[in-house]
This record gives C-alpha cells, structure tokens and sequence, in this order.
C-alpha cells in the first residue's frame, strides 16, 4: 500500500478493522483505528489487544491462523445492526481518549514508586 496522508478518511471510510496478525509487539493501527471510531476484530497475537474489549469496543480473534474463525469473526461484525455498531464505535473512541502521555507518565511513576519501595 502507498504512503498516504490521509489516514484518518481511510479508517473513517470502513466499517471494521480487521487486523488478524500472527504476532504484533504492539500495533499502532489498532490504536489509530479505535481512535478514528472504527472498532476492529484484532488478534490476541497484538499487543494492542489488551485495550480491546470482546463485544464492547471490538471483537477478538484467538486463533488468527485459522481462516474459519476469521471468517465467523468477519460474519459476526456484519450481522451487527446500526445501533450495536454505533455503540462499538463510540466505545472505541472513549478507550483510546484515556491513553494520554499523562497517564502513561504516572502509571510508569508508580512502578518505580513501587519498585523502589520494595528495596
């Protein structure tokens, strides 16, 4: 795929985001999508995994080698009516709003806090 700048019209254009990678240490996607809306189906082989919540911000994928439940994770995310949609979508965004460098800087600060208290 090309480099292209216009990102945020791309996730807006879609529905879902499907992401059924093997092994991602972290993938900045996922976080993109859930930000421009767009609740994904995403692997547990992401690290990005642990701010998807299964039917509530997105949909998980637990065995992304296999193509038949990648399939049925496909179905289920079409067979989701408008407002279930909206409700996933308006989810995701929420989820990725609360990821700001401040919190990130204090979460990092009570694990020293906390490593360092236990010496």
């Amino acid at each position: 795929m090309p480099v292209t700048s216009n990102l945020v019209e791309l996730y807006q254009s879609a529905d879902w985001f499907v992401h059924p990678t093997q092994y991602d240490a972290f993938s900045n996607t996922v976080l993109q999508s859930m930000a421009c809306g767009l609740p994904g189906i995403v692997s547990v082989m992401d690290g990005a995994v642990d701010h998807v919540r299964n039917g509530e911000n997105g949909l998980m994928l637990y065995h992304p080698q296999q193509p038949k439940e990648l399939a049925a994770r496909v179905q289920e995310a079409l067979d989701y009516d408008a407002t279930a949609w909206q409700a996933l979508s308006a989810a995701a965004r929420e989820t990725v709003q609360a990821l700001t460098w401040e919190r990130h800087l204090q979460e990092w600060a009570e694990v020293l806090e906390a490593t360092s208290s236990s010496r």
